[in-house]
């Protein structure tokens, strides 16, 4: 477990020093013009705060012990990042809301604590890929046309 603890801090340090620079250049970006709570530096300069935070959380948090099962959650994390690299290449043949919907539907299954049934399984994809085209189509965003939608 120790490895584990040394591997942590490394890794705390590499993004502590990586959002330290990124920090830095968004402290660089334009301020808000006066009359305007938000500038081009809001969000970058909140998100390296953040991202600097955790980081150092990283690497100052005491080790815990492996629960059993870890190595069933590394081969759903893997699945994920599988499934978000298919929903990249994918996007723009098959359509964003049949991409998206495929996407989330694999993330409730590989989420899931208990045994839902495929009726909630099936709920939560659509009803996010819904309210996202509602949203879209009520602001009237043009959306890239594909092969199916």
């Amino acid at each position: 477990m120790q490895t584990q603890s040394i591997n942590d801090r490394v890794i705390g340090l590499v993004m502590a020093l990586f959002s330290a620079i990124f920090l830095f250049m968004a402290l660089k970006l334009p301020g808000a013009p006066p009359g305007f709570p938000v500038g081009s530096s809001t969000f970058p300069t909140m998100l390296g705060g953040l991202l600097l935070l955790l980081s150092l959380l990283l690497v100052v948090r005491r080790p815990v012990q492996a629960t059993p099962g870890t190595a069933f959650w590394k081969v759903r994390i893997g699945l994920g990042m599988l499934a978000t690299l298919a929903y990249i290449y994918t996007v723009m043949s098959v359509g964003i809301w049949v991409s998206t919907f495929l996407l989330l539907f694999v993330y409730a299954l590989l989420l899931r604590r208990s045994k839902p049934t495929w009726l909630e399984t099936l709920l939560l994809p659509l009803g996010s890929a819904s309210l996202a085209y509602g949203l879209l189509v009520l602001l009237d965003v043009p959306m890239p046309e594909s092969l199916l939608f």
